[in-house]
C-alpha cells in the first residue's frame, strides 16, 4: 500500500491570532510579540489567563485521586511493598520518559519498594508496551 506523499495532502493552517489581543498582552505583560502570539493562539488571550499559564502553581494541578483507577493502583502498589514483591517500572526512552521513570523508581524506593526499572531499547524492543 503506497504512502501518500505530503504533496497529495491538503495542508490546513490555523488562523492567525487576533492582533489586538496580541498587542494588548504585549503591552500589559511586557512580553515578546512571538510569545504573545503563541499565548493567544493557544487560548490565553486574556491577561489573567496568560499569567496563570506562564506562572502556574500547585493549585492548578489535577488532583491525582481523580484519575480513573487511581485507588486500585495505589492499593496494588501498597500490597506489593507490604509483601516484598518487585514492581516493574516500565519507562520510555525519550527524555521525559527517562526522567519520569527515574522519579518513579526513586519515589517507590523511598517508600520501601523493590523496583526494577525497564526502559526499552528503541530499535530492539520497539515502540509500544
Amino acid at each position: 500500500m503506497p504512502i501518500p506523499s505530503l504533496v497529495e495532502r491538503r495542508w490546513t493552517f490555523p488562523e492567525l491570532p487576533d492582533s489586538l489581543a496580541v498587542a494588548r498582552l504585549r503591552r500589559e505583560l511586557r512580553l515578546p510579540e512571538a510569545l504573545c502570539r503563541l499565548l493567544v493562539a493557544r487560548g490565553h488571550g486574556e491577561t489573567e489567563s496568560a499569567k496563570a499559564f506562564l506562572r502556574p502553581h500547585a493549585g492548578h494541578l489535577h488532583q491525582p485521586a481523580l484519575f480513573a483507577g487511581m485507588g486500585d493502583a495505589v492499593a496494588r502498589i501498597r500490597r506489593a511493598i507490604n509483601h516484598g514483591e518487585t514492581i516493574l517500572a516500565h519507562g520510555d526512552y525519550d527524555v521525559d520518559g527517562i526522567c519520569s521513570t527515574a522519579i518513579f523508581v526513586r519515589a517507590l524506593t523511598m517508600l520501601g519498594a523493590r523496583v526494577a526499572p525497564f526502559v526499552p531499547h528503541r530499535l530492539q524492543d520497539g515502540y509500544d508496551l
